[in-house]
């Protein structure tokens, strides 16, 4: 890898756990980002990572850039920057992942937390092996370098295509959700994707029991890799991904592994995140954005909350919006209907041009509100005093819904 690299978006979630880990092969790291959470900025200047504006970056001075898909419509821009190497965020984990033993955990949703339990348990029983996730975890860093050789856990993102780079010895596939429509234009290009991949997996195949399109993928596969069908739980995300981390471990470092190795887990940022509790008011985030995250989503929050409910729902990209719009409807209107005061807000466009049919507008329904984020507070603060009682709040979504809801508790007093 070269001495000196520059990220764009290097606070993004993926971004900054992979900055994290070129900082351990004693690379030069100079980032800029627009918008940066200041926890993940702290975390990569303690770090000794260096931050510039993008006006002032260093382009001419650097080896490489790697930037994060989120800018891919200012990829041109950028590399003409630099006559350098450039890398998206995937193309660059998988130069990392190609001369290490990875771990490769994949799916349209439950890598992160899939990924994060068996960083945990690497920590735990002190293994020879790293890690980096792709999103912040509660208690310990996102990242853990481990040397050329070694076992590395990492979660391929199939949403840019750059899946397409890595050749796992293990491959974790949690489900084959068509998500990504930008990408995959149906079901059936997801399961070639992953019928791809497993090809290029030389170990194990670890897929979970009655997910039929993965379990074909992985028997078409052309490949002398194990096939394992894992038995997961029949309700709750949380013990489906603990039962597909734990199979990873034990196929990765013997089958010695237990339940118990998650002891003390204190989960990730941004999934089932507390971000407020007072004797008014309990608040919860949530990072889920396709229709089947959604509803495993509100089901938890049905069953932690037995307070009056509010829910904001963020819709991530115009793409998604419009493919998922009747199921999106559909949603959240059988939450309304169910009494629980729903609002949505404006769609988190990510990389992509405007979309009118791909807007929230198309999913107001009756009882479904259109909100935008300075009306938030205030739709809080009228909820609370109509109920005249604690209130349960749920900011769901995967674009800047986290930020200013934190924003808002931050500032705010109620």
């Amino acid at each position: 890898m070269p001495k000196k690299i520059i990220m764009g978006g290097v606070c993004g979630m993926g971004m900054a756990p992979l900055a994290l880990f070129l900082r351990g092969e004693n690379l030069q790291i100079e980032g800029f980002d627009d918008n940066p959470d200041p926890s993940a900025r702290r975390m990569l200047e303690n770090a000794g990572v260096k931050f510039s504006g993008r006006a002032s970056a260093d382009f001419k001075g650097a080896d490489s850039l790697i930037f994060s898909s989120a800018l891919k419509r200012e990829f041109e821009k950028f590399i003409g920057l630099a006559e350098k190497p450039f890398f998206r965020r995937g193309e660059a984990l998988a130069k990392i992942a190609e001369k290490r033993r990875l771990i490769g955990v994949c799916g349209s949703h439950g890598k992160t937390t899939t990924t994060t339990l068996i960083s945990h348990a690497i920590l735990a029983a002190n293994l020879d092996a790293g890690f980096i996730t792709g999103a912040m975890p509660a208690a310990f860093a996102p990242a853990k370098y481990c040397a050329e050789g070694k076992i590395l856990a990492a979660e391929l993102d199939e949403s840019d295509g750059t899946i397409e780079n890595f050749r796992p010895e293990i491959t974790v596939a949690l489900n084959a959700d068509l998500d990504h429509t930008d990408t995959y234009k149906n079901s059936a290009e997801i399961e070639k994707m992953f019928e791809r991949l497993f090809s290029r997996t030389s170990r194990a195949i670890l897929v979970p029991a009655g997910d039929e399109a993965l379990i074909k993928a992985a028997r078409r596969a052309k490949t002398s890799a194990k096939i394992e069908i894992v038995k997961t739980p029949g309700r709750g995300f949380f013990e489906f991904d603990k039962a597909m981390a734990l199979a990873a471990l034990n196929a990765a470092f013997g089958g010695s592994s237990t339940p118990e190795i998650f002891g003390g887990f204190r989960g990730v940022k941004r999934r089932q995140e507390t971000i407020f509790n007072s004797e008014k008011i309990f608040a919860v985030a949530d990072y889920a954005h396709h229709p089947r995250e959604v509803i495993a989503f509100l089901e938890y929050f049905s069953e932690i909350a037995d307070t009056p409910k509010l829910v904001f729902f963020q819709p991530h990209r115009y793409s998604r919006t419009k493919y998922f719009g009747r199921a999106f409807r559909k949603i959240f209107k059988s939450l309304a209907e169910s009494g629980v005061k729903t609002a949505i807000l404006p769609v988190y466009a990510a990389s992509e041009p405007f979309d009118p049919l791909g807007t929230s507008k198309n999913l107001e329904s009756e009882n479904v509100m259109l909100a935008d984020f300075a009306q938030m507070a205030k739709i809080i603060r009228d909820f609370s005093e109509e109920k005249s009682s604690k209130i349960s709040v749920a900011f769901v979504g995967a674009g800047d819904i986290y930020f200013k809801a934190r924003e808002i508790f931050e500032n705010e007093r109620f």
